[in-house]
């Protein structure tokens, strides 16, 4: 009887130590599903386009949901740039329920092209508390101009034709120059000095024919001018339009 008791007492003792193990292990699951847990729409949102040197300020919404079985508790918010600004969030969700961040890009004397900024979330999420999101924007050239490069080669034509666009519909070329840089050093417009840049013959014809965006189409034709060498460096083209009279065309004039 003894032998059995003792048989019984370490089945016992087993099943215990088992159902412990049980309890521990189903305990630990439950604390970490029991926390917040943050769930991003997206984690890039697009506030859209505005025109070069236009103090437009653009609005963006991101969305999220607390997937967790705790309340979500939104922190802070820091923009990684001055220019983009936190005009409100919802700083506390509950599980199950969905929130927003709203902001605003400021894209005053940004150039054009793609700009994308990042916001960091702090929050009390178990998935992540620390999380980057961004906020992207495009920004539209006053004049664009089909061609990054113009290349004029006098053993080809001696020209170059390209298409240029603009939402002012009466804008007018009233002068082209180029100047060496065979560097690439003059970055800065202002830099346009020490030597005299040569003059450059133009045609400028007004196209019959505007882009679903709203910008009319011309076409800008560049004459050769005399030279004894071939030539790398930009054109400068001096327009009418208030907002850009001038733009800065890299080029390469060749023999």
């Amino acid at each position: 009887m003894a032998i059995i008791s003792e048989i019984q007492e370490k089945r016992f003792l087993t099943i215990l130590r088992n159902w412990s193990i049980s309890a521990i292990i189903f305990s630990s699951i439950s604390t970490v599903e029991a926390g917040a847990k943050i769930s991003m729409k997206s984690l890039i949102v697009d506030a859209g386009t505005s025109v070069e040197d236009v103090n437009e300020l653009l609005p963006a919404r991101f969305s999220f949901k607390n997937n967790g079985t705790s309340p979500l508790q939104i922190q802070r918010i820091i923009p990684a740039c001055g220019c983009t600004k936190i005009t409100a969030y919802d700083s506390l969700v509950m599980p199950g329920k969905s929130g927003s961040i709203s902001v605003e890009m400021n894209l005053k004397d940004f150039s054009a092209g793609l700009h994308s900024k990042v916001i960091t979330v702090f929050s009390n999420a178990d998935n992540d508390s620390i999380l980057r999101i961004a906020v992207k924007a495009t920004v539209r050239s006053i004049i664009e101009i089909a061609v990054p490069y113009v290349t004029i080669n006098r053993a080809d034509s001696a020209w170059k034709s390209f298409f240029v666009f603009s939402k002012k519909n009466d804008i007018n070329i009233e002068g082209v120059s180029f100047k060496k840089d065979p560097y690439g050093n003059s970055k800065n417009p202002s830099a346009w000095q020490e030597d005299v840049p040569l003059i450059v013959k133009y045609r400028w014809v007004s196209v019959d024919s505007i882009r679903s965006d709203g910008y009319k189409v011309f076409q800008l034709t560049l004459f050769m001018p005399h030279i004894t060498e071939s030539l790398l460096g930009f054109f400068r083209i001096e327009t009418n339009h208030p907002e850009k009279p001038e733009i800065y065309l890299r080029g390469t004039m060749l023999l």
